[in-house]
């Protein structure tokens, strides 16, 4: 089976050129009440984004984090992964569940539902529908 990804790695990337011509960045705001969650596993998500060469700054002051683009950088969707895993993160998300972006065949989304109704119980109804049992979706 032939995978492409795998393929333009060996075909046109090397550990030694970058095939990302310019640097990508992109900023997160985070609420306030997630602050700190996110600093004490901020040294967790760090390591992660290292490891797929994406390099971040963590702002207390203005609630934003930053991520962009590294010079050993090779997949060059690998930001956008970044950018959704630190997303999934400033909702409440654990890290283990939210570092399964980075796989090949998952993405995410975030589904705004607070303004479909009025009535609060009929919004609880409607959020657990959609979460389903054990929050499997």
């Amino acid at each position: 089976k032939l995978n492409i990804k795998e393929y333009f790695k060996e075909t046109f990337f090397s550990q030694t050129k970058t095939p990302i011509v310019i640097d990508s960045k992109f900023s997160i705001i985070f609420p306030k009440y997630q602050e700190k969650n996110l600093s004490e596993k901020w040294y967790i998500i760090q390591r992660i984004l290292r490891f797929h060469n994406i390099i971040t700054i963590f702002n207390l002051k203005k609630s934003l984090i930053e991520i962009s683009t590294s010079d050993k950088t090779i997949d060059p969707y690998s930001i956008i992964n970044a950018r959704d895993f630190l997303k999934l993160l400033s909702r409440g998300v654990p890290i283990h569940q939210a570092t399964k972006i980075f796989n090949e065949n998952i993405f995410c989304d975030i589904v705004k539902i607070s303004g479909f109704t009025e009535k609060k119980k009929i919004f609880l109804n409607r959020r657990k529908r959609i979460i389903g049992n054990n929050g499997s979706t």
